[in-house]
């Protein structure tokens, strides 16, 4: 997931170059840019074996042609793009889980969801999306760029006057990324942790004081409450760190978060291979800041931070 997460700089370039290009009137037509991809996708390259470092120059061509094709107006772009996901599914679904392992197809999953994102607002594209995200054969940072683009589109659609404790954004947010995960799964989609912190920030920072309140009701499964707490406490370390006070309701919903984690999601992190237990970190390094507050007295008593 690494090297992919990696290369999310140059599919934003790729994108911006192609944008540029738009507007020169270079791009050629979504007919001619699908058969150029499409031809990249020979039977010696589909067999590729990747074992990592640097990726094939095929993949790399192939992604600048997505970011050609995502920078198309929408009645181009959007057919041509179903299409390949659609083609990119079936052939990965279609590997076996060692030939997975070592396909370069992968190293497209994240671009590929970029470039769908663009065109969200086409109902089609977001069906598509929605299939992309649940396919056992994309990868996990890949599948939270998708629900991330969609769940944006959801919150879009949700007046703030229609929607004045937040709760229906709260619910939208939590259902739409986190689901039906794990705490286990959750706390390795890191990536979905941060698009819910993020939006919730977005939404907390312009919408009602009351919104941590709704997003942490909104909450239905552990890892939602899991990915509630950690937004609020990233929310509350970035106030923090700009020398704002937290609110009494911040500072009760941080307690309470810290609890949680205490007896309910860090020992599930102490039993999992490389977690990404963002809480716990967000929540240390609150009590590192303040080491006379309650927050670092509850994670002193219970050994996570030594005595000062």
């Amino acid at each position: 997931m690494a090297w992919v997460g990696l290369r999310l700089g140059a599919v934003a370039v790729a994108l911006a170059a192609a944008c540029q290009r738009v507007g020169a009137g270079a791009v050629p037509d979504g007919r001619s840019l699908y058969q150029e991809f499409e031809a990249l996708n020979t039977v010696e390259n589909l067999a590729y074996r990747y074992l990592g470092g640097e990726l094939p120059d095929f993949i790399k061509h192939q992604t600048e042609l997505l970011g050609q094709m995502a920078a198309l107006p929408p009645s181009e772009a959007v057919p041509i793009l179903l299409r390949v996901a659609s083609e990119h599914l079936e052939r990965v679904e279609a590997l076996s889980a060692a030939q997975h392992r070592m396909s370069p197809l992968v190293a497209l999953q994240v671009p590929l969801a970029d470039a769908l994102a663009l065109h969200a607002g086409s109902p089609e594209v977001r069906r598509t999306m929605a299939q992309f995200a649940k396919s056992p054969r994309v990868k996990e940072f890949a599948r939270g760029r998708a629900l991330d683009a969609l769940v944006g589109h959801q919150l879009g659609q949700i007046e703030a006057k229609d929607d004045p404790t937040g709760r229906s954004r709260a619910r939208a947010l939590l259902a739409t990324l986190i689901d039906q995960l794990t705490v286990s799964e959750v706390l390795r989609a890191p990536g979905r942790l941060r698009a819910v912190s993020r939006r919730a920030a977005a939404i907390a920072r312009d919408g009602p004081e009351t919104f941590w309140r709704a997003l942490d009701a909104a909450a239905e499964t552990p890892a939602q409450s899991y990915a509630a707490a950690t937004a609020l406490a990233t929310a509350c370390a970035e106030k923090d760190a700009a020398g704002a006070a937290l609110t009494k309701d911040e500072r009760e919903l941080l307690l309470a978060a810290c609890e949680a984690w205490l007896k309910q999601f860090r020992p599930v992190a102490a039993k999992e291979d490389h977690p990404s237990d963002l809480l716990g970190h967000v929540l240390m390094r609150l009590a590192i800041r303040d080491r006379d507050g309650v927050l670092a007295r509850l994670l002193r008593e219970h050994g996570v931070i030594p005595a000062p």
